[in-house]
């Protein structure tokens, strides 16, 4: 800085070219979010589909039920895909399965038969996510891409709780005579991203509150006020 150059001047061109990343990158972060909630939920519905039409008594065979038939079930489909007994098919011997499951419960099948009540847990859990992902960096795309993953797992299981009153579980890892609780492609995604969440919040910053989302939570705070 020249001699001749206004020390005040200088800060506010500082703070208004700090400003213009951070307006810029807002919105490909929640375009980030929103992109891989909605990659991770279509594949958690196509491969639920996949499991319900093919994995049945008759092998690989499957049932005659269509994409629209499963996102849109009638109440008769819907009651006879609530009582499935259904043997498993083996992938790898030894330890894995592909074995078609409903889960009435959550994580661990906890509280079981409360489909709606669980419903509504996931949905204020997702609500305090985003609200949460409201105060993170927005110059780091992999924690809005990790939440993202989080959201996409849990939208998935509500629609089948919504839906169905159970959440479709198919994947069965084991060893021996001990097996691991089946789960789903949704659950799958829930478990990278919380790891990942878990990973940035203790060996990096990026989950660090956004300076910029605090000043200006503060500043509507204050105009609201006055």
């Amino acid at each position: 800085m020249s001699v001749n150059e206004d020390p005040a001047v200088c800060e506010a061109a500082e703070a208004q070219a700090s400003d213009a990343p951070l307006g810029r990158g807002k919105k490909p972060c929640w375009l980030t979010l929103a992109g891989v909630a909605a990659v991770v939920l279509v594949a958690d519905v196509i491969t639920k589909w996949w499991a319900t039409a093919m994995l049945t008594p008759d092998g690989f065979a499957g049932h005659d039920i269509g994409l629209s038939s499963f996102l849109f079930p009638t109440q008769a489909m819907a009651q006879a895909m609530a009582q499935p007994n259904y043997p498993p098919h083996e992938v790898i011997s030894g330890c894995f399965n592909f074995y078609l499951a409903h889960n009435t419960g959550g994580a661990f099948s906890v509280l079981s038969g409360n489909p709606l009540l669980l419903a509504i847990i996931s949905l204020v859990i997702l609500v305090a996510l985003i609200g949460w992902a409201r105060t993170f960096s927005r110059q780091h795309l992999l924690s809005f891409a990790a939440t993202g993953m989080v959201i996409g797992g849990a939208i998935g299981n509500i629609v089948d709780r919504l839906r169905f009153g159970y959440v479709i579980d198919f994947i069965d890892w084991y060893y021996a005579s001990s097996h691991w609780p089946t789960f789903n492609v949704a659950d799958s995604f829930i478990d990278i991203g919380l790891a990942i969440i878990i990973i940035l919040a203790i060996f990096t910053k990026q989950l660090d509150s956004d300076p910029k989302s605090v000043s200006g939570e503060k500043k509507s705070n204050k105009s609201a006020s006055e």
